[in-house]
């Protein structure tokens, strides 16, 4: 393991062509960090030397929130290094080509772009923003990394020849493709690719090699969202835009239409998008405010001429959503937008009103008061008493209500006007009841505020005014869902979460009565053995069976339901006698290793055609991901003859069909490195003769390191560095290309000189030796198998002396080893639970 003054090395995080990333504790404060070591190979080209500093120069200058940090930067002997924040969550990585959820992939945007934002204003372009560059935190929030290709935005300063071309090209911007002078608006277009890529599974633009990817950069329209996900179109075509003038122009503004998306959807303005959770509704209402949402309602005339009601814009949300078709000369378009639900006004009117009345008998008792004599008072007492019997308690012209107040407006202790009072007040609480039951909100708002005035409050109007406000968001919840159901029947939206039938059901949850809900549900439901029945004309069996399941969920008794099952059952049973004649075609010409050539008769087209017809067929699956399989170890068998081109095709297209795992990763690693060494090498030169003694010097040094059996350790002393420094060199250097194919013969020597001797940690050494230089090797299983029985062989041996914690450490090394070979069984039952 490689050794720095000062830290102490934990474990590999990642290696690649030009450097490898350990994780380990700098020990004068001790803290973990990332520390990133350039490959010792590398150092004869200054080129390369100047990026790794240039990396450490500019994040060093750079203190942001969404920045990786850099610690300490140094050089210890041969090994160049730089000490970084440590993130424990690893790159962002779109895995299986499967999108990511919307509300993450625009939060990660965002504070990318005000990384991005705060670089450009420090005068730094990255020019490789790309997933592999954006790390994350413990608590997920996003850092932008590897400024090594960056430089000062004013700097005329090419790291190679004008005119070439530096970054990924499936990230890069027209401009960078074309090898133009760049600025920061070349970031936010790449920084578009990486929010397509999260929110599709995949770049938008594919091509054989890197030129033709670049070619569709400056050329190709701006890739289209899903319609699901339309609503954030404009935002896309904003940042993807080809010409810099019609990009966003900072990091900021981009942030900021975000933070007005994430508003929207936490206002539940785009379900189809996210549905948002309590959490989430919090933290971003929270986080963010409104900042040009509100600056003026535009009334939009409808087509007929006739005058709508103004609605609120959307602000800078809207200027995205309409930019691209204002671009193409078209007339802006008038978008929608749902009212906000702003409060009725009755509640606030009939309080006013309550508290004027209130104000006018106060003012006016005493004059009230002088109207009635105290013979009076009997009179109206009796006439309220007959306004009871009348049922006239509190309307119409002398109720029994405005009796009793003109008789406490002259005495105001009279205890039967009070009582009087009190049992008027007590009829409308039992009224605003009836009308809470009827579904009159506002008749029984009313008549519960007219009682708590009269009664001044108590528990039982309390209680009654929970009741009403429960029932009243109640029913503003079905509201808002009926809108949602109608909406999603209008775009058919007719399954699944948020479906037009899941929503009508749920209203009908709340309000069996529902009439409309009952309707809606109809109409969706004819609508879904509609599309069946289109799926059957279609003879996609498997779309019509999953429709029919949804009507059974909603309505396993829907009239023509047992007929729609019986047609799909038999047209099933046409299909699988044609689908089994396809799968067995495909899998003997997988044998025969036809696996897409000849065009009109290969296993992939067989494949993908029974997928077309029956997308859930296992069976078609599995013969995919071998072919998968079998596609990476020719890439593998291409790239160990030294063909790159074939072995970069081979595993595209293994990724194409879905290849993952530890092989994928590891030959990609080695396809990275095999194309930067044959970058280096392409620089002919005549060797000097400080170069010959340095060739001589560093071969010298391979072979006495191959005999003391430092292969690949440690770091910049070790014999396959110094052989690959000798052909950075001389390319063509015939003794360090016989030294390096030799090397792995060495370490098998090596292991079963170790292996025989019982030295068993250094056997694993040596295996791992033998596996990263030559991954291919056939006798690799064997190893790996012999190494592991002589590892159970131990751990009983130590277990029998009583050193159960060296029997368990020879324990896990077999396990990780080789889990099922005999003995692990009766081991694992010794520690389990341990």
């Amino acid at each position: 393991m490689i050794e720095i003054p000062g830290y102490r090395v934990i474990k590999q995080l990642g290696r690649g062509g030009m450097a490898t990333v350990y994780l380990a504790l700098q020990e004068s404060v001790d803290r973990e960090v990332a520390l990133k070591v350039m490959s010792p190979a590398l150092m004869v080209d200054p080129n390369f030397g100047e990026r790794f500093l240039r990396e450490a120069r500019i994040a060093a200058k750079l203190h942001h929130r969404h920045v990786v940090g850099v610690h300490d930067v140094g050089k210890h002997n041969d090994i160049h290094y730089i000490a970084m924040e440590y993130l424990p969550g690893g790159s962002l990585r779109i895995e299986d080509k499967k999108p990511l959820e919307a509300t993450f992939v625009l939060r990660i945007v965002r504070e990318i772009a005000t990384a991005l934002g705060y670089a450009h204003s420090k005068g730094f372009v990255h020019r490789d923003v790309k997933p592999d560059n954006i790390l994350l935190a413990d608590d997920g929030s996003a850092a932008l990394t590897d400024f090594g290709i960056a430089r000062a935005s004013d700097s005329a300063t090419r790291m190679t020849r004008t005119g070439s071309v530096i970054g990924t090209p499936y990230y890069m911007s027209p401009e960078q493709a074309r090898g133009r002078p760049l600025d920061g608006r070349a970031d936010l277009y790449s920084l578009g690719v990486v929010l397509y890529e999260m929110l599709t599974g995949g770049v938008p633009y594919l091509a054989d090699d890197p030129l033709a990817i670049g070619i569709m950069h400056i050329t190709e329209p701006v890739p289209r969202l899903p319609p699901i996900l339309q609503p954030l179109q404009g935002l896309l075509d904003r940042m993807m835009a080809k010409l810099p003038e019609e990009r966003f122009q900072s990091g900021e503004e981009i942030a900021e239409i975000i933070r007005e998306i994430e508003l929207d959807i936490a206002e539940g303005q785009f379900p189809q998008i996210a549905v948002p959770s309590d959490n989430y509704r919090r933290k971003v209402l929270a986080e963010h405010s409104r900042t040009q949402r509100l600056q003026g309602a535009v009334a939009t005339p409808a087509p007929d001429n006739r005058n709508m009601r103004s609605e609120p814009s959307l602000g800078r949300v809207d200027e995205v959503m309409t930019a691209d078709r204002r671009s193409r000369g078209q007339q802006p378009v008038a978008r929608a937008v749902p009212d906000r639900g702003g409060r009725p006004l009755w509640p606030l009117v009939l309080v006013v009103g309550v508290v004027l009345l209130g104000i006018v008998a106060i003012l006016f008792r005493e004059p009230l008061g002088a109207l009635l004599s105290p013979g009076d008072v009997a009179e109206n007492l009796a006439k309220a008493d007959a306004a009871i019997l009348a049922n006239r308690l509190y309307e119409g012209e002398d109720n029994a209500l405005s009796l009793f107040q003109r008789v406490v407006a002259v005495d105001p202790d009279n205890s039967k006007a009070k009582e009087g009072i009190r049992n008027v007040a007590t009829a409308m609480l039992q009224r605003a009841n009836d009308r809470i039951s009827a579904g009159d909100f506002i008749v029984a708002r009313k008549l519960l505020v007219q009682a708590k005035e009269l009664l001044g409050g108590g528990v039982e109007i309390e209680q009654l005014e929970s009741h009403l406000n429960e029932k009243e968001a109640a029913a503003q919840n079905i509201e808002q869902l009926m809108v949602r159901a109608q909406a999603a029947l209008v775009e058919k939206r007719l399954t699944g979460v948020d479906g037009a039938l899941d929503l009508f059901s749920r209203i009908s949850e709340a309000d069996a009565a529902n009439m409309d809900a009952v309707k809606g549900m109809k109409e969706a439901l004819n609508a879904v053995a509609n599309e069946a029945e289109a799926a059957i004309e279609q003879k996609d069996y498997s779309k019509a069976s999953q429709l029919a399941d949804e009507i059974v969920r909603f309505s396993p008794n829907y009239a023509s339901l047992a007929d729609l099952r019986a047609r799909i059952s038999n047209g099933q049973s046409d299909v699988f006698e044609s689908l089994e004649s396809d799968l067995r075609q495909a899998e003997q010409l997988i044998a025969e290793r036809a696996f897409y050539q000849p065009a009109n008769n290969n296993a992939l087209s067989l494949l993908r055609s029974v997928l077309t017809r029956d997308p859930g067929n296992l069976r078609a699956k599995n013969d995919i991901a071998k072919i998968a399989t079998e596609l990476l170890k020719d890439a593998r068998a291409f790239l160990d003859k030294g063909d790159v081109d074939g072995a970069k095709r081979l595993m595209q297209k293994a990724e194409e069909l879905g290849a993952t795992g530890t092989e994928l990763k590891k030959l990609k690693s080695d396809l990275r490195e095999s194309v930067e060494r044959i970058e280096i090498q392409s620089k002919q030169k005549v060797l000097t003769i400080s170069e010959m003694q340095d060739i001589d010097r560093l071969l010298a040094d391979a072979e006495r390191l191959t005999n003391s059996g430092n292969l690949i350790e440690p770091v910049a002393e070790n014999a396959n560095d110094k052989l690959r420094r000798v052909l950075a060199i001389d390319r063509n250097n015939a003794k360090a290309k016989a030294a390096l194919a030799a090397l792995p013969a060495k370490a098998k020597v090596l292991f079963e000189q170790a292996l025989a001797g019982e030295r068993l940690n250094a056997a694993y050494s040596y295996l791992d030796t033998v596996l990263y230089l030559a991954s291919s090797d056939p006798t690799g299983p064997d190893m790996r198998t012999r190494l592991a029985v002589a590892y159970v062989e131990q751990a009983r041996t130590k277990m029998a002396e009583g050193q159960r914690e060296a029997a368990r450490a020879a324990y896990e090394r077999a396990k990780n080893l080789e889990p099922d070979v005999p003995g692990m069984a009766e081991l694992a039952t010794q520690f389990a639970g341990q």
